[in-house]
Order: C-alpha cells, then sequence, then structure tokens
C-alpha cells in the first residue's frame, strides 16, 4: 500500500466523515488503520481498490457539493427571518425561487457576515415539513433541487406539568413477560390496558415498554426486542385475539372453545418461560380464520368495518405494502426444502422492493398480503386503545422505546437497502463491560445517502412510534452525533466511528416531537461527550440516569440533588440485574455458572466489588436519613429485608430533582433474574422470563403498593388528568 493511495484513502475517509480514531475509556487512542478505512469505504458502497478508483471517488464527491444550488435539507427557524445557504455564488441578478406545493415564492440573496450568499423567504413558513424544489436562473443558466425544507422549534415537546415543574413518575413493564388468566403464553395489548389501570390507580403518570417493535420470534436473535425485523411496525404476538371482532363469530367461537385449542393454550400460559415460536405458531392459526372470515364477509358486500380497513391501509402507505410483501414473500419462501428466510438468499427477482418480481408476487398472492397487513391493522388498534387509556388516566401515557436499528435480514433493511450499510453493523468499542468491544448485527446508514434521502427512514421511523406514545426513548442516543461501525471481517476493536449530522437530526427530531406531542428521552449512558448530553437538552430532551451508576469513580453515590432537572431517573435497566439481584449477587453467579469470566480473580474482584457497592449505597441512604430501622451500613442487608430496602432505594430515587422516575416492575415485584444478559444467546434465557406475580394479583401486592406510597410521598405525580 503505497504513500499516495495511504493519503487518498484517508483524504476521501475525512470526506465521509470517518473519524481518524478514537480514545477508549482508558484514554488510549487507537486510530483508524488504513485496512479499517477501506473496509468502513467499502461498506458505504464506494470503490476503494486503487488509487485511481480514490482519486475518481474523491472528484466525484467535491464535485457534487459543488454543482449543487443548496443542500439537500434546508432548516429554518420558527418565526421572521427564514434564509438559508447557497452552496454556489451566482452571477447578480440571478432570480430564485422556492416552488412549494406548485406555488412559486420569490427568494432574496443576501450576505451573510461571512460572504456566504443566503436566501431569504419574504415571510415566515410555519412549524413543519414541505417538499419542495428551489430553482434559480440567470440568463440561459438554470439550476434546481428538490429539497426538503423543514422549519423546526428550538426545543421539543414538554407536557405543561412538567414544563411547570411537576416530577412525575412510571413504571415499566415488560409486556411479553406479563402472566394473566387470559392471555395465551405472551403478555398481550388487553394486558397492557389493565397494567394501565393498575399503574395509574397506584398514582404512575406512565408505563414505559420495551420496544414492540416486529421481530421473527425465532430464537436467538428474533427473541431480542432491540434486533427487531422492522422499526415501523408491531409485532403481532401481543395481539389479544379475543378481542379481534372476527373471532366473535359462531365459527371461531367453537374453535377457541375446542378442547384441543384450550390445552395448548394452557400450556403455553402456564409455561416458566416465554415459547414465541409456541404462540405465535397458535395465534398466527387462529388470526388466519379471523381474516378469512373478515374478508368472507366483505365480499358479501361493504360494510363499515372493511371500510376502515381499507381506509387505514392507504393511510399507511407505500411502507405498509412493502412490510406487508415482504411477509407474505418470507412465509412463502421460508420452510422445508425452501431458500432460507434471510431475502439475500431469496431469488433474485425478490430482491427489489419496487422490482416487477415483487409486484407479480404481490398480485398473486394477495390474499397474503392482505393478511400482514389486517395483523398490523388488528395490531395497532389495540396498542391505540392502550395509548388512549394511558392518555385519559394519565398525564405522559405510554413510554415507548425505539431501538437503535434493525435485523439486516429484515424487512426494514429490505425496504430500504439503499440507504444501509448492509456489510457493517454498529457497535462499541472496548469498555470494562466488554473488553473486546461489541458488535450489534444492526446495519448502520450511510449518513450521504440518508441525507440525500431527505432523512426519510429516521423521520418514517420517529413518527410512526412517536404517534403511539406521551414519551419516547431514542436507544444510543450517541448514534445522532456519530455512531462506531465495525466492518465484516473485522473485530470490533479495529472499527471506527463515523460522523453523523446533529445540526440537522436535532432540529428534525425536536419538529417530530412537538407535531406528535411526544417528549423524548435519549439514552445517554456510557462513555459519552459532553457536547451530546449538551445538545440533547438545548433540544428539550431529557437525558437517562440509571441510579446504580450514578456514583463517582471507586467513590460515593451521588446524593439525591446533584441529579439533573432535565432527566429520567431508573434504578437500573432491563440489560442490568434488579435490584435484588444486585443485593445478592443473582446475576455475578450467573456469569460464573456461564464460564463468563476470564479467570477465578475476576470473579473474586467482581464479589468484592459488588460487596462495596452495597455498603456504599447503605451510606447514600443513611445520608438521606432514608436507610430502614434496624440496618446498619458496616452490616449486610439480609434476605427478609430486601422488601423495606426496595422501598428506600426508591425513595432516595424519587427524592432527586429530575423530572421523570422510571421504576421497573420486576423490582416492584421482587424478581431476582435479569431479563437480559448482555453478551449471551442462547446460553441464557434473555427476553423470555415471565413475572413471578400474576397480574391479577399486582394490585394486592404489598411490595408493589409500598414502593408506590414511597415514592409519592416524595413528592412525584400531579393531581390525576380530568380532576383539576
Amino acid at each position: 500500500m503505497d504513500d499516495c493511495y495511504r493519503d487518498l484513502l484517508a483524504r476521501l475517509a475525512r470526506l465521509c466523515g470517518v473519524f481518524d480514531g478514537y480514545h477508549d475509556l482508558w484514554g488510549n487512542y487507537h486510530p483508524a488503520t488504513p485496512k479499517t478505512q477501506q473496509a468502513v469505504l467499502a461498506a458505504m458502497g464506494l470503490s476503494t481498490g486503487s488509487a485511481e478508483e480514490l482519486e475518481r471517488e474523491v472528484r466525484e464527491w467535491e464535485t457534487s457539493c459543488r454543482e449543487f444550488l443548496c443542500a439537500p435539507v434546508l432548516l429554518l427557524p420558527e418565526g421572521e427571518g427564514q434564509e438559508f445557504a447557497l452552496d454556489r455564488p451566482l452571477p447578480s441578478g440571478t432570480q430564485i425561487t422556492l416552488s412549494l406545493a406548485g406555488h412559486d415564492v420569490p427568494l432574496t440573496v443576501v450576505a451573510s457576515t461571512d460572504g456566504t450568499p443566503r436566501a431569504r423567504l419574504p415571510g415566515p413558513l410555519p412549524l413543519g415539513l414541505y417538499h419542495a424544489e428551489v430553482r434559480a436562473g440567470a440568463e440561459d443558466t438554470v439550476w434546481s433541487r428538490r429539497v426538503l425544507v423543514a422549519v423546526c422549534p428550538d426545543r421539543g415537546y414538554e407536557p405543561s406539568i412538567v414544563a411547570q415543574g411537576g416530577r412525575l413518575w412510571g413504571i415499566n413493564v415488560p409486556l411479553y413477560g406479563v402472566r394473566s388468566s387470559t392471555n395465551w403464553g405472551v403478555g398481550d395489548f388487553a394486558d397492557l390496558r389493565a397494567a394501565v389501570d393498575w399503574a395509574a390507580d397506584l398514582g404512575a403518570d406512565f408505563v414505559g415498554l420495551l420496544p414492540l417493535h416486529a421481530l421473527f420470534d425465532e430464537a436467538p436473535y428474533g427473541l431480542s426486542p432491540y434486533y427487531p425485523a422492522s422499526r415501523l411496525f408491531l409485532n403481532p404476538v401481543y395481539i389479544a385475539v379475543d378481542d379481534v371482532p372476527e373471532a366473535r363469530s359462531p365459527q371461531i367461537r367453537r374453535r377457541l372453545a375446542s378442547a384441543r385449542l384450550r390445552s395448548r393454550i394452557d400450556a403455553l400460559r402456564s409455561s416458566e418461560l416465554v415459547d414465541y415460536p409456541g404462540v405465535w405458531a397458535l395465534k398466527r392459526e387462529v388470526l388466519r380464520l379471523c381474516h378469512e372470515a373478515f374478508l368472507r364477509k366483505q365480499a358479501a358486500g361493504p360494510t363499515e368495518r372493511g371500510g376502515a380497513f381499507d381506509t387505514w391501509r392507504r393511510e399507511q402507505g407505500l411502507p405498509l405494502e412493502r412490510f406487508a410483501a415482504f411477509c407474505a414473500l418470507r412465509e412463502h419462501l421460508t420452510g422445508p426444502d425452501r431458500a432460507a428466510g434471510r431475502w439475500q438468499e431469496w431469488p433474485p427477482a425478490y430482491h427489489v422492493p419496487d422490482g416487477p418480481g415483487v409486484a407479480a408476487f404481490a398480485e398473486e398472492h394477495a390474499r397474503d398480503v392482505s393478511f400482514h397487513a389486517y395483523l398490523q391493522w388488528i395490531a395497532s388498534d389495540q396498542l391505540g386503545a392502550a395509548a388512549e387509556l394511558a392518555r385519559r388516566r394519565m398525564h405522559i401515557g405510554l413510554y415507548l422505546d425505539l431501538a437503535l436499528g434493525s435485523d439486516p435480514s429484515g424487512a426494514d433493511a429490505w425496504m430500504w437497502q439503499d440507504l444501509l450499510a448492509l456489510e457493517a453493523s454498529a457497535g462499541c468499542p472496548p469498555d470494562p463491560f466488554s473488553l473486546l468491544g461489541q458488535r450489534w448485527g444492526l446495519p448502520p446508514v450511510i449518513p450521504e445517502r440518508h441525507r440525500q434521502a431527505g432523512y426519510a427512514l429516521f423521520r418514517e421511523t420517529l413518527r410512526r412510534n412517536a404517534r403511539r406514545s406521551g414519551a419516547v426513548r431514542i436507544d444510543h442516543a450517541l448514534s445522532l452525533w456519530r455512531l462506531f461501525w465495525i466492518p465484516e471481517g473485522l473485530p470490533a476493536a479495529e472499527g471506527a466511528y463515523v460522523a453523523e449530522r446533529p445540526e440537522e437530526l436535532l432540529p428534525l427530531l425536536r419538529l417530530l416531537s412537538r407535531e406528535e406531542q411526544c417528549l423524548v428521552v435519549g439514552e445517554d449512558l456510557g462513555t459519552i461527550p459532553p457536547e451530546v448530553r449538551e445538545g440533547l437538552m438545548t433540544s428539550g430532551f431529557y437525558s437517562y440516569r440509571l441510579a446504580i451508576f450514578e456514583k463517582e469513580w471507586e467513590g460515593p453515590y451521588r446524593s439525591p440533588g446533584t441529579y439533573p432537572r432535565q432527566a429520567l431517573v431508573s434504578v437500573a435497566t432491563h440489560d442490568l440485574p434488579t435490584l435484588d439481584g444486585f443485593w445478592l449477587g443473582q446475576d455475578l453467579e450467573v456469569k460464573r455458572c456461564l464460564g463468563r469470566y476470564p479467570d477465578d480473580n475476576a470473579a473474586r474482584s467482581d464479589t468484592e466489588g459488588r460487596r462495596w457497592d452495597r455498603l456504599r449505597l447503605l451510606e447514600a441512604l443513611q445520608a438521606e436519613h432514608l436507610l430502614p430501622v434496624g440496618v446498619e451500613p458496616a452490616h449486610e442487608v439480609e434476605e427478609a429485608n430486601l422488601d423495606v430496602l426496595a422501598e428506600a432505594v426508591h425513595a432516595f430515587v424519587a427524592r432527586t430533582p429530575s423530572a421523570l422516575l422510571l421504576a421497573n416492575l420486576d423490582d416492584l415485584l421482587g424478581c431476582r433474574d435479569m431479563q437480559n444478559l448482555p453478551g449471551t444467546l442462547d446460553e441464557h434465557p434473555n427476553w423470555r422470563r415471565k413475572a413471578p406475580v400474576p397480574l391479577e394479583e399486582w394490585k394486592a401486592f404489598g411490595r408493589s403498593n409500598r414502593i408506590a406510597a414511597a415514592i409519592r410521598r416524595e413528592g412525584r405525580g400531579g393531581e390525576r388528568p380530568g380532576t383539576q
């Protein structure tokens, strides 16, 4: 690899936002090697095989930056003085026009303080997104470009009670693990409505949920809500079949009452772990019958319900049609003696979503495509009913989680393949939790392609999730600034950060937050540069703080008064031990049994570190006069006293000035096992554990009632909506 090649490679890498290197958590600098730069650029679809190819790519990049009149995304502030930069100087007398919805708006060219020409609108556009065209002409030369115009607010949405200083709280409910006497072995949307009522009766202001994204429901990868097939659509395994109107038909009621089906449901309901494939096979069987009954009724003549489905389907547009076609194709091509489930292994005619092969398949299998659209309609309707109940009974409602990305063999990757680097994975560099780094298996978006497309995937994903919720959590919010890419064939430690454009993504997120009236929480854990938290807070978004991490390095836990106001605080999260598990060292024992420690010294070090953490936590409680009676920091809390310890810890967290607090159902019910043990697949039952207490018994469960009372005593919660 000669010097000329290296120089061109480094130049193209910088143009494409590839960082020169990164500092790890210990302060060590890791320069991006030419091998890494080459692999990242190749994953972006660029030619890097020779110096000539690199030179051509650099020339094309620099030429494309000069040839356009303006950027593909034009961000304008709210109010007067809306203007945007022009990327090229224009001759004197050039006329510039912005074409919006068929109307031409003349623009005025002005010079900024640095001499860059800018185009100013004659009057303010209201908040919103506009697909437009910018045209300019002088003599025989005409320039034009289609653009996305976004008029964005300075801050995102905040409920008035929060903006006025209220401190609210909610309960995180892993829906899949809810046990009830009515579900079919996995928590469903009917359980969610019951959980909302229960939480509201406790005085909670919102119910948090893990991602509800569409999954393949296949072990091991397809079980993780953070590895979805699509972030745009819902997992139909959460459909409450008994609530589907078509399930009330005599034929299906007889099927539901059959001894064989009831026996299968009882077995799935009584199992200790969630059997996703078993539950979905049974639900799919009955939902197919529901869909057939629905079609028969529509064939007999127009009905109000049929019209509602047709209207909803049209409103969902092309994304739904492509998603439904993908699901139908996957069903058709997957199975014994057929192609594998990965779309990359389908016949080439089916690789292109808008190609003639897919169109012909969708026409020939219209009934199957309709079935998958029907599933999304039912799921959306049932989740919408739960969301509406939550909005009526709570100040915020549902708090949904948005995964970072999706399965490269899933529907989103198929639909948006031109925007994704399918030969790379998002991840993170080495840290104390993973000394080799982490490869998450989620293909990153290619920043410049995404920008040229007006950030369509970003906007579509956010809008569809925010519409159903009062608050949304953005997983790995660092990705709005930069994302760690790991090309195929390289270890995680040899990845590189690739820059995003927060100056464009944050305003768009603020606009979507305001339009959907959805508060945004950015997950900003780990090694986060100061500009990330500053950027989130300046935009009106909320930081994400876990009490288990809020301590000085090998020092005491931080006092409640040190927490920021603009944050959501919780004791822990799904990837960390529960409060009881933390205290008893349950997670450490699991890691030891699974051979996750390199040697006995590492296991002993973790055990000793946990002992010190318990001592420091008791000292923090004592400093706030929250230490349970009879407990001293110098002594361990006995297992029998874990309930009162949980009350004290939640009172400690509730005392913070942070606007939002999220209590975990696992802690309210006294669970000891983690939902997910990072770094494991099928050796640990990740995302499959059921709650130890049935939903019907939550209301009378003493520990959850006492913890809720402790939170309320600290001034959390507001007057119930509708009672002011």
